[in-house]
């Protein structure tokens, strides 16, 4: 199994321990969620960025395999105790070394504009997942007996994970806290370019799907995984040197990955529209059911941003999985044609709908709320692919 490092930053970030975490700064816990959700991949984004020099990769090393093996183990009693103060200073001190002070001050900023805290619980939150964050680091260097170098290959193949996991909106309110200056001079800039070069490509691939006809929903998943080739690299590297030819290879393959996208797009779409038609069972038009019960669990997973999102959605996830396991047993009554229709569209929709899955069982507090019904749904989805 591939590693997410953001998963395994929030795993220590229990319900209760979020619970902890808000009143020991003194506010809302749903408030402390968010942040919670910004500020770890964020924290994970700069320390990438840091290890992609040769010295900044080995300063990181150096001070992730110098905390405590159980500073984990131990965090849970501090928060909130006499000790609270000190790890306080201790993290805000670790992030203002390998970050710079007025990153960490920016980034501290930053979630205050996008949540609401205050600046100085959103400083001290900062200070508080300092050392989860780093301590994650530390486990995963230990474990895989990783070197300096190791650890830096680690963090430069999480980038998908990690810009996955920010919240919608709030990367936008990081570009101005200076913590992208720490993945390279001019990345901003020529991710910028990489997506206005790449723009007609994209359009003409959401033309294309939009057009297919009957079948306005999945295909257009298939888009953002189109565009990673030209946004993964965002938290990549910081060699001034080479920005300017990443730039021009990067913006080059962007273009290429969304006109062959747009291109599948559309010869999957018509295809499967077609395929889908007239597959009936007991009076129920099945390719249509299964096209609706699909959408709609995409629209509810796009809306789940903390624990009180996911709260909301949870009715909507149970009845697909009501939704999916009836027609799992209609399509069992299906010829052959027709079963093998259902699980090509099921196969072409599946990594979209994953990924939107583990995008969301990523932010802090929902894995406790959604990942039973989730993992049911995925079931009905193996179940009806096989059938």
């Amino acid at each position: 199994m591939s590693i997410n490092i953001v998963s395994l930053a929030t795993q220590f970030l229990t319900p209760d321990m979020i619970a902890r975490i808000a009143s020991a700064l003194g506010v809302d816990k749903s408030l402390a969620g968010k942040a919670i959700s910004a500020a770890v991949p964020s924290l994970l984004g700069g320390l990438a960025g840091v290890a992609g020099t040769q010295d900044g990769a080995q300063k990181l090393f150096q001070a992730v395999t110098q905390q405590p093996p159980s500073v984990l183990d131990s965090l849970a009693g501090m928060i909130g105790g006499s000790g609270q103060a000190s790890l306080v200073e201790s993290g805000t001190k670790a992030l203002g070394s390998l970050l710079g002070p007025a990153v960490v001050s920016g980034l501290g900023g930053a979630l205050s504009k996008y949540t609401g805290l205050g600046g100085t619980a959103s400083s001290s939150l900062l200070g508080l997942l300092a050392p989860v964050v780093m301590g994650t680091l530390g486990k995963q260097a230990s474990a895989g007996s990783l070197n300096a170098g190791g650890l830096a290959s680690l963090l430069a193949s999480q980038t998908t994970n990690i810009s996955a996991a920010l919240p919608s909106g709030f990367a936008d309110t990081l570009r101005g806290t200076g913590l992208l200056n720490s993945f390279g001079a001019g990345v901003a800039g020529a991710n910028q370019a990489a997506r206005t070069a790449a723009q007609p490509a994209y359009s003409s691939a959401d033309r294309a799907v939009k057009q297919a006809s009957g079948f306005p929903g999945w295909a257009q998943w298939a888009l953002p995984v189109a565009a990673i080739a030209a946004l993964a690299w965002w938290f990549l590297g910081n060699n001034a040197s080479n920005v300017a030819q990443q730039a021009k290879t990067v913006t080059t393959q962007a273009s290429q990955s969304a006109q062959t996208a747009a291109d599948a797009a559309r010869s999957a779409a018509t295809q499967t529209a077609q395929s889908l038609q007239n597959l009936v069972v007991g009076g129920v038009d099945i390719g249509s059911s299964l096209q609706r019960t699909v959408d709609g669990l995409r629209t509810a997973l796009q809306g789940v941003k903390d624990v009180d999102t996911a709260k909301a959605a949870l009715p909507t996830l149970q009845e697909a999985t009501t939704q999916f396991d009836r027609l799992g047993g209609l399509v069992n009554q299906l010829p052959a044609g027709g079963k093998t229709a259902i699980a090509a569209f099921l196969t072409s929709i599946r990594p979209a709908i994953d990924e939107a899955f583990n995008k969301i069982l990523a932010i802090p507090g929902v894995s406790a709320v959604a990942k039973p019904t989730i993992d049911t749904i995925k079931g009905n989805l193996d179940a009806m692919a096989k059938a």
